[in-house]
């Protein structure tokens, strides 16, 4: 009989290689599996990175490089990663959300890079890295992976937010600010010349409003249905007394809603006009006068509570019948132009200084009364800066303000709207700094945020960073798109 020890020595002799071999392939399989991870990983940041600049396709296209560069320096050592590829889309499924973009009207196709930058409403980052094999190499030296990552302009996400806007009022606001207010059909309603900061300011609250979306974005009618974002209005100096009827004996509408009324015309209330009076008088005897506002302990700073009404759905245009939407907004009655025979809402009478701390803590109040939503709570406070009324020291109380605010987890912005050097009289800080120091977020509630900080007709100071923005409208519509996120698309909308 003969021996058969040797057989398995020599078998396992012919199929160690094979096993090792495999062995080998699977570990740099999977080394090449993970590289890939990590470099979708690094692409999807990187396109975030970029979406959150759309629509301007130059600054996104930087920081898509920029944030790809740190995410190859996070790579393992072996594997190579080349410069992404960066293209810019415009997506139907964005469009169909309100988040239009635009086409080559010659030629149809999508915007790219050198078109207008607010072309665009997706950008596309696209990476190759190639990862040496280990063990493989008799086989395959190495292994090439790809990432790919789509994403929407900021918009593309909608949270829950309540929203405090917070106008200065007083008497500097009644200065002309210099641009045309248009009406909802894009007539003009006020010219250049004739139009004040508080009807630049008006607009842009309605700007802000026309951004957000009363209810969840798949309902035809927000009507009876869950509110998604909120908003309100609040301005400074408050009503002494908001609730009284002392301009009208009929006790048809409160002070507070003679703040907010736009929507009569001669002859339905009251036969004298709301704006100018032919001698020249801003109002008349019957309408809310100087002595109606002031800063204490008992005035109020509300004109319209936290509501999603601004809407009746989020695809129409803004209800007149809303206090907020009345109360920056104007009413042509039949017959008549501007500036005579119109209700026109918020004004700056004039009468009292410029004290915005106690009206901060009003919208902070407000938004905590609300906090069972669980919506992100944001500020806009709008102010030429120049604190001359109150309690000592004006500005770095309304600073400390803030910060309480952001530390509560409210968003703060602020907006100064031409403010002159100086301001704050007395205060160890002047009204630009104060402003810029006051714009917070609750990430690092403790330290100002200078993409919460906004410049109109301002110039941004060294060291103090600013968002500039020509016109109060283009710094609300800024503000409405921050308020919202970057979102990743599957492929299958690309």
């Amino acid at each position: 009989m003969s021996r058969q020890d040797g057989q398995t020595l020599i078998l396992l002799v012919i199929v160690l290689p094979v096993l090792l071999g495999f062995a080998a392939l699977a570990i740099d399989v999977g080394r090449a599996y993970l590289a890939q991870r990590q470099l979708q990983q690094a692409v999807d940041a990187a396109a975030l990175a970029a979406g959150q600049n759309l629509p301007d396709s130059t600054t996104a296209k930087t920081e898509a490089i920029a944030y790809s560069a740190i995410g190859r320096n996070s790579h393992p050592s072996s594997m190579k990663a080349g410069v992404p590829t960066v293209t810019f889309k415009c997506l139907a499924t964005l469009a169909t959300e309100n988040i239009p973009c635009q086409k080559d009207p010659t030629t149809g196709s999508p915007c790219n890079a050198v078109q207008a930058p607010n072309g665009c409403n997706a950008v596309q980052v696209t990476q190759t890295a190639t990862v040496p094999t280990t063990f493989g190499r008799l086989f395959l030296s190495q292994f090439t992976v790809k990432a790919r990552s789509t994403v929407g302009m900021r918009g593309g996400v909608a949270r829950a937010l309540d929203v405090m806007v917070v106008l200065d009022t007083t008497a500097s606001m009644e200065s002309l600010c210099g641009d045309s207010i248009k009406d909802k059909n894009g007539a003009t309603l006020i010219p250049a010349g004739q139009s004040t900061k508080i009807d630049c300011a008006k607009e842009g609250v309605r700007t802000l409003l026309s951004g957000l979306l009363p209810c969840n974005q798949s309902l035809p009618s927000c009507s009876g249905q869950q509110p998604l974002d909120e908003a309100g209005l609040m301005v400074f100096p408050g009503l002494n007394q908001p609730g009284s009827f002392t301009h009208d004996s009929t006790r048809a509408r409160s002070n507070r809603a003679l703040e907010a009324s736009s929507s009569s015309c001669p002859g339905a209330y009251r036969s004298e006009p709301v704006w100018h009076l032919p001698d020249g008088t801003r109002f008349p005897s019957w309408f809310l006068q100087s002595s109606d506002i002031g800063y204490g302990a008992s005035v109020s700073y509300l004109i319209a509570p936290l509501s999603n009404d601004f809407k009746t759905s989020n695809s129409s245009g803004l209800n007149p019948a809303s206090s907020l939407v009345s109360g920056v907004y104007w009413s042509s009655c039949p017959g008549a132009s501007y500036p005579g025979n119109q209700f026109y809402g918020v004004n700056s009478m004039g009468g009292a200084g410029t004290y915005y701390t106690a009206a901060l803590g009003a919208a902070q109040t407000a938004l905590a009364a609300d906090a069972a939503r669980h919506a992100q709570p944001v500020i806009i406070l709008l102010s030429d800066g120049d604190a001359n009324a109150g309690t000592q020291p004006r500005c770095t109380s309304a600073v400390t303000a803030a910060a309480s605010a952001a530390a509560q987890g409210t968003w703060v912005y602020s907006i100064i709207y031409d403010g002159s050097p100086g301001g704050c009289s007395g205060d160890t800080v002047d009204a630009y700094t104060a402003m810029g120091r006051i714009a917070r977020n609750n990430v690092t509630p403790a330290v100002p945020d200078p993409t919460k900080f906004y410049c109109v007709q301002t110039t941004s100071r060294a060291g103090l960073p600013c968002q500039n923005a020509a016109t109060l409208a283009l710094a609300f519509q800024s503000i409405g798109t921050s308020l919202t996120a970057a979102r990743i698309y599957p492929d299958n909308t690309q």
